[in-house]
């Protein structure tokens, strides 16, 4: 290492430029050369600071999380859906609706849009989401409820007719949505209710 290194080199140099007698010199005197004592520096190894371990997320936080992003995913399909001009609705939000009342009403609107030649074009924010309950299943077999609430951000988003025309909106901009999660046997979660609180601006 460089600080061992630099010690030998400096007791070598040391120990090199000792005098020497030079043959057929009388001794004139006897010279004692004292040797500096070198300070031999020591590493020291600090021990590891011993970092903290991340504590893993609660059952109830992980189902939150998930609850949560399959909102936001379902916002995105939703989205592209709209852009395509609705006709696959079917195919890529059928599976999110997770009861006959959401299921008919959400797909009988999008059904309707499609009839219609509709589109959108932009896309949904979602700025703020929060959790209003966790109902845990009693029976343990899996069918957890979370009750979210969030804000949606429609105002990037514009529905046009079919020549291509905006729609003028029938509600605000932004708005909250307060949905009932439902977690499935299968590990995914899906919508079983869903409310769209209009008067409550966010």
């Amino acid at each position: 290492m460089a600080t061992a290194c630099g010690s030998v080199a400096v007791i070598l140099a040391l120990a090199g430029c000792s005098p020497q007698d030079e043959p057929g010199e009388p001794e004139t005197s006897e010279t004692t050369t004292e040797a500096t004592p070198t300070e031999t520096e020591t590493e020291t190894t600090e021990a590891p600071t011993p970092t903290e371990t991340e504590t893993p997320p609660t059952v109830e936080e992980q189902h939150v999380a998930e609850a949560e992003q399959t909102v936001r995913d379902y916002h995105r399909r939703a989205d592209e859906v709209g852009a395509e001009g609705f006709a696959t609705w079917t195919d890529k939000l059928y599976m999110y609706w997770g009861s006959p009342e959401i299921s008919n009403a959400m797909g009988a609107a999008f059904q309707s849009s499609a009839d219609d030649s509709k589109r959108t074009q932009g896309s949904t924010a979602i700025p703020s989401m929060s959790l209003i309950e966790y109902i845990p299943d009693p029976s343990g077999a899996g069918y957890e409820q979370i009750r979210l609430q969030y804000c949606a951000d429609y105002s990037e988003l514009s529905t046009l007719d079919s020549g291509g025309m905006p729609i003028a909106r029938t509600t605000p901009s932004r708005f909250t949505w307060e949905v009932l999660m439902q977690h499935q046997q299968t590990g995914n979660w899906t919508i079983n209710e869903a409310k769209a609180l209009v008067e409550q601006s966010c």
